[in-house]
């Protein structure tokens, strides 16, 4: 009886025909999309067209930036401009690249120091510099390549000709413009990833690999004072083979000459090398011990 009394409902609701979908579903009540719905649809369409603002203008780059809208709070923003004031003197209009670049600026020596640069050479930038007459060339060449940084830099000459020093402007120039930069000599480069894999931590070897290998900018200081075994040939290989494959940016430093580096390392290191970017001979006298008005005490036992 139960399943006669409700049989002949189930059937109309279940799969009616279609006179029966007409008595069901007036044509008054039919489902269609929501009119409510396309109607606030339309009215937000109406609302962004006519708030719409014109692109902003960064007060310090020139740039423009167009506008996005928020669904959430239903109105037009600028995710790519300031939104509260920075400091006394500057408010809104400052997009946030170069409110990002302000900030390195003034703290320049903090993003040197994250960046691996050791405190003996936070000075060093192309304003201290004091170029010989013999290296006017290196200087000029190292200042050049801050305008396009798309090669690499191989460095290399005597103890104390400022090598290290021009590397070190490079990356402080490099900062300055908003890029990630790494710094690190090639001895502790290796001591790291050693260190790493000695601890049984196979995954953190990896993880300093890839570090080196990976970053946007890195500075390798004083090539070919590592000890020469066949590890470090084959760690320093694969580190410069993938910079190289991936067109990622290197400078190097060396007190050796490529030859010297094909002997010491392997040739197909120092045959990479040469075929990277642009070699740099400093060819002068040592800084350290031709700095003006340097004086070196001598002490007179008269015991």
């Amino acid at each position: 009886m139960g399943d006669n009394q409700f049989a002949g409902k189930c059937h109309i609701i279940m799969d009616p025909n279609p006179e029966e979908k007409a008595l069901i579903y007036p044509a008054t009540t039919r489902l269609t999309p929501s009119e409510s719905t396309m109607e606030r649809f339309r009215k937000r369409q109406r609302i962004m067209a006519q708030t719409k603002p014109e692109p902003a203008q960064c007060k310090i780059c020139r740039s423009y930036f167009q506008p996005s809208w928020d669904d959430f709070e239903n109105n037009w923003k600028f995710p790519d401009m300031a939104i509260i004031p920075l400091k006394p003197g500057l408010s809104n209009g400052i997009c946030r690249s170069c409110i990002k670049l302000m900030h390195i600026r003034e703290n320049i020596n903090m993003h040197l120091e994250r960046a691996g640069i050791p405190p003996k050479y936070l000075g060093c930038s192309f304003e201290t510099f004091r170029p010989a007459n013999d290296i006017k060339h290196c200087y000029r060449i190292c200042k050049e390549y801050i305008a396009e940084p798309v090669c690499n830099l191989f460095l290399y000459g005597g103890y104390g000709t400022g090598k290290t020093h021009l590397a070190v402007a490079v990356a402080r120039e490099l900062l300055l413009k908003g890029k990630i930069v790494l710094f690190t000599s090639v001895p502790r480069l290796l001591f790291e990833i050693r260190k790493s894999f000695g601890k049984g931590a196979d995954d953190m070897g990896s993880f300093y690999i890839d570090k080196y290998s990976s970053c946007p900018f890195l500075i390798l200081d004083d090539l070919g004072l590592e000890k020469n075994t066949e590890w470090s040939r084959q760690t320093l290989d694969y580190i410069i083979y993938e910079r190289d494959n991936n067109l990622r940016p290197t400078v190097i430093t060396s007190n050796l000459s490529l030859d010297e580096l094909s002997e010491k390392l392997h040739g197909r290191i120092s045959s990479r090398l040469a075929g990277m970017g642009k070699v740099v001979l400093f060819n002068g006298k040592d800084y350290r011990l031709r700095r003006e008005n340097q004086t070196i005490p001598i002490l007179n036992d008269s015991r």
